[in-house]
């Protein structure tokens, strides 16, 4: 390996980056993250890829990455165009013989890059286990028999084992291409950012954030009561708040387990603290099904192929998407979610079954609107749980449908969080008001 360039992606971290030990053996390297120009048009599902709040995050971890590996001789160069002509370029540019990319997961990003290995048929090509709990290598048999339902692969991963943290790289070699002293983004990117009010969101992208956010969860003892708070609506400290920097790359889930290990070894087992690893497996089946799944994962049918009784129907969804619909509680979330890039997993529950059952929309929608406007988008979380919720994926019950006032004496019995994001505009649509509707 000669000349070789690091194609960063979903792994934005010096820490445990097991990429950066094989770029350390290369004579030259390249670093490069690549903004593919298609991602802020308009999709299908009248949403774009990436949203401006996800994109100030990304533009955050990208920043402190830059400075990060200027300590240990690199830096990074921000792409922006057709990628695959972009990362072409540097290839010829910089005479690259070996191309490192961290393994993906999503159908979109994978048919990228093996455009790009189209297009440059003499480099060689090295994917690392970088995004993931287990690595592909050593675990054939949990992923080449990849079971229907999450419950059959969590007692299969029961008998694999973690990687130990990788070492932290000292020094890489320079790079034959020379990198700007601070981070430049093209005008487009720049653009995006001023459509952003980062006064809302508590998160800030990069390594140190999460490692920050990583000590004081476990320092604080919140581990031993994840269980019981994970669920509501709102409060900092009542879930980990992991998913924008696992999301990210800037932290990995092998941090996260080894952490959680450490805690456990200290201080002791309970149903609580162990939750956090039923979650971090979750996420693991999520990426090794969607790596399975292929184009599947975007399909109306899903993994099932079994067709919901679902339509499109644009006012239900522009009310949806706007929190006016007849339901105060999901109101509520919405706002929460366009105004700061993230809600709770039980929130993304609730706004889910409401547009799948009590607007009987095509997931697909729901599916893309959350890609925009949440900064801890994962192609394979976000499409996995639309699909679960929908009755199309890996639900043995054949999907989620939640009483939403239930939802609402048990998760906001005094509307608390439903003032917080609507004031005292709790008023209910009236559902005759709308051309599609009554909603039943």
């Amino acid at each position: 390996m000669k000349n070789a360039l690091y194609w960063f992606s979903h792994d934005l971290r010096i820490v445990d980056n097991k990429a950066l030990t094989i770029c350390s053996r290369a004579q030259s390297l390249t670093c490069v993250y690549a903004i593919d120009d298609r991602l802020l048009q308009q999709d299908n599902y009248q949403c774009q890829y990436l949203g401006c709040k996800r994109w100030r995050f990304l533009h955050d971890c990208l920043v402190e990455l830059h400075t990060a590996l200027g300590e240990v001789n690199q830096g990074i160069k921000v792409l922006y165009g057709d990628t695959v002509a972009e990362i072409s370029n540097i290839i010829n540019q910089a005479s690259i013989d070996t191309l490192i990319i961290s393994r993906q997961f999503g159908f979109y990003e994978l048919r990228i890059l093996k455009a790009v290995i189209a297009r440059n048929p003499d480099i060689d090509v090295i994917e690392v286990d970088n995004y993931t709990l287990y690595c592909s290598s050593d675990t054939p048999a949990l992923i080449d028999k990849l079971p229907k339902q999450f419950t059959p692969f969590r007692h299969k991963a029961s008998n694999f084992s973690v990687p130990r943290l990788e070492q932290q790289i000292d020094i890489l070699p320079s790079s034959v291409i020379p990198y700007e002293t601070s981070l430049v983004f093209p005008a487009n990117l720049a653009n995006q950012l001023t459509a952003s009010n980062h006064s809302l969101t508590k998160f800030i992208g990069g390594e140190r954030a999460a490692s920050k956010q990583l000590t004081r969860f476990f320092e604080n003892g919140h581990a031993d009561h994840y269980k019981q708070t994970r669920n509501s609506l709102d409060g900092w400290d009542n879930s980990c708040k992991f998913s924008p920097w696992l999301a990210s790359g800037s932290l990995s889930p092998r941090q996260v387990y080894w952490h959680l290990t450490q805690y456990q070894t200290e201080h002791g087992v309970n149903n609580s603290n162990e939750w956090i690893y039923v979650e971090l497996l979750w996420r693991e089946y999520f990426q090794w099904a969607a790596l399975q799944l292929g184009k599947q994962l975007f399909k109306f049918r899903g993994r099932n192929k079994s067709k919901p009784l679902t339509s499109f129907y644009s006012e239900r969804f522009v009310s949806w998407a706007q929190g006016n619909t007849a339901f105060p509680l999901v109101n509520a979330i919405m706002h929460e979610l366009t105004e700061t890039g993230y809600i709770t997993n039980r929130s993304r529950q609730i706004a889910a079954s409401c547009l799948v059952n009590e607007l009987a929309m095509d997931w697909r929608f729901g599916a893309a609107f959350f890609q925009q406007h949440l900064i801890d988008y994962d192609v394979a979380v976000n499409w996995g749980n639309w699909q679960y919720i929908a009755g199309v994926g890996c639900d043995p019950r054949g999907g989620r449908h939640f009483n939403l006032d239930k939802q609402a004496v048990c998760f906001d019995p005094d509307a608390t969080y439903t003032k917080k994001w609507l004031g005292n505009n709790v008023s209910i649509t009236d559902s005759l008001d709308i051309a599609d509707w009554p909603i039943a």
